[in-house]
């Protein structure tokens, strides 16, 4: 009997690691991050929403969505974690659904090559994301934004910089699919080659 239960265990275990702890639950450092851009929330005022395999499959950096019902209506959380230089970049993505832009980006934790990326989780360049409209997706640029869907990247840390632009544009494609019924162009998970500005 022992045997069996220890088997029923490994086997349960092997299951929630395989699956995660699921698209519903909200880690302490999420729930942190959304509080600290919008704040006097209470954990009810979030919810999730579920993930369609399609979205899954056309956006496969977001990882899991919330919506958050504030005093100016309803607001969407997601956890998006694209692929850059090194490794994961763990990223909460924040739109605002009343004026269907990008309200915030905060990084929860990353792989780059901190020499090249150590900007990455800095408020002068995520900064550069807030009030992007969700009707198109982001380009990086390398010196001056000419056009409001533009991102001035890091200087050498490309990848890392064009990897966070698509785990942003992850989220306004599920956004956009999710919450306007529109349809969004895929988003690749990682940069799929390198990007070097020249055109």
């Amino acid at each position: 009997m022992k045997n069996g239960v220890s088997a029923i265990a490994i086997v349960l275990l092997i299951v929630i690691l395989i699956t995660g702890c699921g698209s519903d639950t909200i880690t302490k450092n999420e729930l942190k991050i959304i509080r600290d851009v919008i704040p006097n929330i209470d954990k009810d005022d979030i919810k999730p929403i579920k993930l369609s395999d399609n979205i899954i499959e056309k956006f496969s950096a977001v990882k899991k969505v919330f919506r958050i019902k504030n005093a100016d209506g309803n607001d969407y959380a997601f956890m998006v974690v694209p692929v850059g230089f090194r490794g994961h970049i763990n990223t909460v993505v924040i739109i605002d659904g009343e004026q269907n832009q990008v309200r915030d980006v905060k990084i929860i934790d990353h792989e780059e090559t901190l020499i090249y990326a150590e900007s990455l989780t800095e408020g002068w360049f995520l900064d550069r994301f807030k009030g992007k409209s969700i009707k198109e997706y982001l380009q990086r640029v390398v010196l001056e934004a000419n056009k409001p869907n533009e991102v001035i990247q890091i200087t050498a840390a490309t990848i890392s910089t064009q990897a966070l632009i698509n785990g942003v544009n992850s989220a306004i494609g599920a956004y956009r699919e999710l919450v306007l019924n529109e349809t969004a162009e895929p988003v690749p998970l990682k940069v799929e080659e390198f990007v070097t500005g020249v055109e």
